[in-house]
């Protein structure tokens, strides 16, 4: 599949985890920047532009929970798309992050990779479809 214009950062600290997601959603043509912990995801948000991000929960410096409320509470990123992933889903109140946040998904390790590159890349069409043009 051809190369497309979105970019997508992952922060994920699981570097394997990271890899294969960062892999399978090249392979349907995103562009993907992965950032090993929320503080690194933070800088590279303030430092480039991305269409979508997928988070882990638990991670270094700053938690899924934590690096979102930053996001929210930043005037330029606050609607940056957000996928939440988590090994801690059945612990979470799903609907109320969605509901906090803003999170168009959440995904519970283990999970398939390619069910989320088709998840993201029908919610970027979607979502490009929907802005003015």
């Amino acid at each position: 599949m051809a190369e497309t214009d979105w970019k997508v950062l992952i922060a994920e600290d699981n570097s394997v985890f990271a890899n294969v997601m960062r892999l399978t959603l090249a392979k349907v043509g995103l562009q993907v920047t992965v950032a090993g912990d929320g503080a690194q995801a933070l800088s590279a948000l303030a430092n480039d532009h991305f269409d979508l991000l997928i988070t882990d929960e638990q991670m270094p410096h700053l938690s899924g929970h934590e690096l979102c409320a930053r996001i929210r509470a930043d005037q330029r990123l606050c609607d940056l798309p957000i996928f939440f992933c988590t090994a801690k889903g059945w612990e979470m109140n799903v609907a109320e992050l969605k509901r906090e946040f803003g999170v168009q998904e959440v995904f519970i390790k283990p999970f398939s990779p390619r069910r989320l590159a088709s998840a993201i890349t029908s919610f970027l069409e979607q979502h490009q479809a929907a802005l003015p043009v």
